[in-house]
């Protein structure tokens, strides 16, 4: 990640990765797999296409043509409700779901652990939160629910590569996603 210019990504529901590739999500999990080898030519003709835009948001009209091209399933679940939790009892008891359960069903449909997809959640809210450079780096800290500064440092370097500092600097352009009408879900 710490060499890239920009990365745009795709927020697929939860569960949806295998239906959308027809492989199970684990086979993604801590992986960097070209498209072309998931998707064959639609995956070569998408990676193309995507050498041409001008802009970002041109850029993301690109990919959500081509998930809306490939996705023919519906997938409906129930929310998987990730704020305010910080941990994955909390996170068990407000889906009223067994920890071992929980966690058997986020491998299995998302190819990630509850603690795992909890890690990456708080790590969203302090990007979203070191957007304001006015903000200290121990304020984003306790604001995204790290147990303080050097925690949040250390899950920087282990998910992104690069301590906060290092991404702030290199970081211009704002974290943001585009709102789709339906929330990501999981689980029922």
């Amino acid at each position: 990640m710490a060499t890239r210019t920009v990365t745009g990504g795709a927020c697929l529901r939860p569960g949806a990765l295998p239906h959308l590739t027809r492989l199970p999500s684990s086979d993604f999990t801590d992986q960097s797999i070209p498209v072309e080898a998931v998707f064959g030519a639609q995956g070569k003709l998408l990676m193309e296409r995507l050498g041409e835009p001008a802009s970002c948001h041109g850029a993301l009209d690109i990919v959500a043509a081509f998930l809306a091209e490939v996705w023919t399933g519906q997938n409906r679940r129930a929310s998987l409700p990730l704020d305010g939790c910080n941990r994955v009892e909390q996170l068990a008891a407000q889906t009223d779901l067994p920890r071992r359960t929980l966690q058997s069903r986020l491998r299995r449909e998302v190819g990630l652990s509850p603690k795992r997809v909890l890690r990456i959640q708080r790590l969203h809210r302090a990007l979203k939160l070191a957007q304001d450079r006015s903000s200290t780096w121990p304020q984003v800290a306790a604001s995204s629910g790290f147990a303080d500064q050097a925690h949040m440092i250390r899950e920087f370097v282990d998910l992104l590569g690069e301590s906060p500092t290092a991404w702030r600097q290199r970081s211009r352009l704002p974290i943001s996603s585009i709102p789709r009408a339906s929330p990501p879900h999981i689980l029922r």
